[in-house]
């Protein structure tokens, strides 16, 4: 192959417009979830690569990634086409750039060109940086190679390197390297400036047409010099590998990404977002930690995780203790079905296998399709304490408002599956549905599938084991798992999984809570917290309200109809609240309140939960008093209430637990009123749900 001069570019190669072309902007919104930090959409995808490349005799992938300064006048006088756009941009600029550096992989394999005779489907290289939506092809592998890295680009301004080092059919070891952009031209600050689709690679052509065919560059020395820009060292010996380099990180762009709307400029900074490093190690040890030098893990699937940040090891041991326990639960379910007796008395953790006895296996399986680890954790057990202060939990996982830290009471469910990435955290959710919330604890476990298991006949002539079908369920980002027609029939197996998962939480701590120490009072104060809904905002006062339904939740200045806040609470009994609110209703504006029940991902309403669960309802208004209106003193019950512009109903017929207001007159009015609830089931969580309704109906 031919190869660059010393001093020669790296050549651009445009693409052209044409009838069903991908553009920048819209490959860039192909990876649709925007609730997980740019960085950890990066880890979770390149780490993922780099384990599918793993060479099978291989006991561990070795793993550096690591953030470095670089000089923008090298590195823009190499790229052909935006040399003076890069140099006028960053001029007096440090910029950074971030790497992902694997080795026991096989690099990026495959014919690089149409006329190789080579099927472009089976060539890694040709995937990662000249296809789009490009699928994995090996069993157990972690998913697209097209859709996942377009989180590469989001990191900086689209400019991504990726160099490898590979084996030959001839037993020659062969160097390439080669740049791609993705970014949205419609941006002012886009880089290609005359072409609109925005997206071009770089590397070796033969000739100067900008839209004519680019190939990764092989020439050792050339190589060499984009490295050294980056203080990077190329593979040597038997090595074969990949690297991945991001530059010009936009460190902005990362910050804001995950600011949480208004709540940001409330909301400390925690160690891990004061720079890159950190939010790379956090992302690591939340994600793929559980494989991370994880001897288990090598006994029973292959290759375990040996990772390092800018060259140092990152051990276990240096992990948060709440990863650090997780690792130990994702453990323990590996080598549970060689050692039954894991999980038993005296141990402070249980593990069960989920059997689902109909259409998921093999008909002369064992039935168990994974197992569940789980443990309850407190805040000692956790360090949370002095010395060392480990942070909640769920301030590890993304979770920023006062309201969710503020107690240790979640139910915390990972899964994974054989890659052994965590697909997800699910908190309060459908894989806990109604477990209770313990008391200064939380709840914490992992689903571990049997991987190898195989699936029903009926399945197996599009899918073969348990694998192949979680494999199938995940999104683009592996990001959940959702059941997926097998050869035309309606599959259940993922949501029977979380049935049998919250089945057995249930029955494990569903009588805790009459064990509780505590009284049924402080039970209840501790639930105070939780009687707002998630959406509310924090005023200048700091007190919590509630802004009327229709309002978006940003955190808009507009005059509102309608303000509400608990302003004081009180327990007047043993399984009794009082709640003194304030609520400002302007002119001619009616509302409800509502006492409604939160399930996690779901608030259900008193009309849902009688229906939907058959059961009574958990919370009871039973008496509404009047304090104040306007600052003038009432102290009269609702139903003793005289007012011909005021009216104030407790109870309706369509729902007992509700109040109705309707402010009839010209003028805002401001209410205090006193609500006594009576708590019939101490486990569930009420929230109150305030919003304005039309005043005729």
């Amino acid at each position: 192959m031919k190869t660059l001069l010393r001093s020669e570019k790296l050549k651009i190669q445009l693409t052209r417009q044409e009838r069903m072309g991908q553009f920048g902007h819209s490959l860039l919104r192909l990876l649709q979830n925007e609730s997980l930090p740019l960085i950890d959409l990066f880890i979770r995808e390149a780490i993922q690569n780099s384990l599918d490349a793993t060479l099978p005799e291989k006991e561990e992938t070795i793993v550096d990634v690591g953030v470095k300064e670089f000089s923008n006048e090298k590195l823009a006088s190499k790229l052909d086409g935006i040399t003076e756009v890069l140099k006028a941009k960053y001029s007096g600029d440090k910029p950074k750039a971030i790497y992902l550096s694997d080795k026991n992989t096989s690099g990026l394999t495959g014919a690089i060109r149409d006329n190789e005779n080579q099927d472009l489907q089976e060539s890694k290289i040709y995937k990662l940086i000249y296809g789009i939506s490009m699928n994995q092809t090996q069993s157990g592998a972690g998913g697209s190679w097209g859709l996942g890295k377009t989180s590469f680009f989001r990191l900086g301004n689209g400019i991504v390197f990726y160099y490898t080092r590979v084996k030959l059919d001839d037993g020659r070891y062969e160097q390439r390297l080669a740049a791609s952009l993705i970014e949205d031209s419609n941006n002012p600050e886009s880089l290609l400036k005359d072409n609109s689709r925005g997206i071009a690679w770089w590397g070796w052509k033969a000739d100067d047409d900008y839209y004519s065919d680019t190939y990764p560059i092989t020439d050792e020395n050339e190589i060499n010099d984009i490295l050294d820009i980056f203080n990077l060292k190329p593979y040597a010996g038997q090595e074969t590998g990949t690297t991945v380099i991001i530059p010009y990180i936009n460190e902005k762009r990362i910050e804001s990404h995950d600011i949480k709307h208004e709540d940001y400029d409330m909301k400390k900074v925690n160690w891990w977002e004061q720079d890159l490093e950190s939010r790379i190690e956090i992302a690591i040890q939340k994600w793929y930690g559980i494989r991370v030098f994880n001897k288990d893990y090598q006994k029973y699937y292959g290759s375990y995780l040996n990772i390092s940040i800018n060259g140092n090891h990152l051990y276990p041991i240096k992990f948060t203790t709440f990863f650090q326990k997780l690792r130990e639960l994702y453990s323990y379910a590996l080598r549970s079905k060689d050692e039954p007796n894991l999980g038993r008395d005296p141990d402070n953790f249980k593990i069960k296998g989920i059997e689902l006895n109909r259409m998921a296996l093999s008909k002369d399986s064992n039935k168990i399709v994974g197992d569940l680890a789980y443990c309850t954790l407190d805040k000692e057990e956790l360090e949370m304490i002095p010395p060392n202060n480990e942070a909640h939990p769920l301030e590890y996982l993304g979770f920023t408002r006062d309201e969710d830290i503020k107690e240790l009471n979640s139910n915390i469910i990972a899964y994974t599956r054989k890659p052994a990435m965590i697909i997800d955290y699910d908190v309060n959710g459908i894989w806990s549905q109604n477990v209770p919330r313990l008391d200064n604890k939380i709840v914490l476990g992992i689903f571990v599938p049997r991987s190898e298991q195989i699936l029903h006949e009926d399945f197996q002539n599009e899918l073969l084991n348990l694998d192949d079908y979680l494999r199938k369920s995940e999104n683009a980002d592996h990001a959940s798992w959702q059941d997926v027609i097998v050869n035309n029939k309606k599959t259940t197996i993922v949501s029977r999984i979380r049935g049998n998962v919250s089945k057995i939480l249930n029955e494990e701590y569903g009588d805790r809570i009459e064990e509780s120490k505590d009284s049924k009072a402080s039970v209840l104060g501790r639930k105070l917290g939780n009687l707002i809904l998630p959406s509310t905002k924090k005023g200048k006062t700091g007190k919590q309200t509630v802004g009327d339904g229709n309002q978006s939740g940003k955190g808009d200045k507009r005059n509102r109809k309608l303000n509400f806040e608990v302003i004081d609470t009180n327990i007047t009994g043993e399984d009794t609240l009082e709640l003194i609110t304030k609520i400002n209703l302007d002119k001619k504006t009616a509302c409800i309140i509502d006492i409604d029940i939160n399930m996690g991902t779901r608030v259900y309403s008193y009309s849902q939960w009688i229906k939907d669960m058959n059961l009574n309802y958990p919370f009871e208004i039973t008496n509404t008093k009047v304090n104040c209106i306007n600052d003038s003193p009432i102290n009269q019950e609702v139903s003793e209430l005289n007012m011909d512009a005021l009216e104030i109903i407790q109870s309706a017929f369509s729902n007992p637990n509700r109040i109705e207001i309707n402010n009839q007159d010209d003028i805002l009015i401001s209410l205090t009123l006193s609500i006594q609830v009576k708590i019939n089931d101490n486990t569930i969580s009420p929230v109150f749900q305030v919003k304005e309704v039309n005043s005729n109906d």
